[in-house]
């Protein structure tokens, strides 16, 4: 009784809200789109809605101020986050790596667009069938969603990010499957320090190290 109650209210406020709800929580929906020209790379992607654009800033800024060298992104799809990558790689000098099982071609066009062509390597392959054996600062995860993998990719990567490295993780929320995979791999590891961020389908961000 008490949980129907819970959802009739929660259906009440939608109601009321309705009409400001995507004005509140999604603004830039309402923005004329912004123009290439108008701003930096990384900001006019930010400004540009996407089911990613929300986070572009957090993952440039923790891959540019923890000064990551090595960053692995697994899942690049259309390259937004690829971009965040390689920004924060042309300035810490560093590299990234992105595996994808699918080409991604839009990805690739826009990198060598954008003249970023040197801090990437792009291999084309499942994730956990590629060979890996160096030290990570970065891992970034947001490839196929599902409980079985997402957990192996943790299992795989993770033992090579570094004391004081990051995780994030993309779509969280949106796939409760990649949360139940993170909780269960972190549980009773007090080293992963664990915030997330519920907008825009949700973004992990796991610092590894005791305090």
């Amino acid at each position: 009784m008490v949980k129907a109650q819970g959802w009739l209210e929660f259906f009440k406020r939608a109601g009321r809200e309705r009409q400001n709800f995507v004005r509140v929580v999604e603004p830039l929906f309402f923005r004329r789109p912004p123009h290439p020209q108008e701003f930096d790379l990384l900001e006019y992607h930010t400004r540009y809605p996407s089911d990613i654009y929300g986070h572009l800033p957090t993952l440039f800024m923790l891959s540019t101020e923890f000064k990551s060298r090595t960053i692995v992104e697994l899942g690049t799809r259309g390259g937004l986050s690829t971009t965040a990558f390689l920004l924060a790689a042309k300035k810490t000098g560093g590299h990234v790596f992105s595996f994808d099982i699918d080409p991604c071609t839009d990805a690739k066009k826009q990198i060598e667009l954008l003249g970023l062509e040197e801090y990437w390597t792009f291999t084309q392959a499942d994730d956990l069938k590629v060979p890996w054996d160096r030290t990570i600062d970065h891992l970034f995860i947001d490839t196929s969603h599902t409980f079985a993998h997402t957990l192996a990719e943790l299992q795989k990567f993770e033992r090579y990010v570094k004391q004081g490295g990051i995780l994030t993780m993309h779509d969280f929320v949106s796939f409760a499957e990649v949360d139940d995979a993170l909780r269960k791999y972190t549980e009773n590891r007090p080293d992963l320090r664990i915030y997330r961020y519920f907008n825009n389908n949700g973004l992990a961000v796991i610092f590894k190290g005791n305090l």
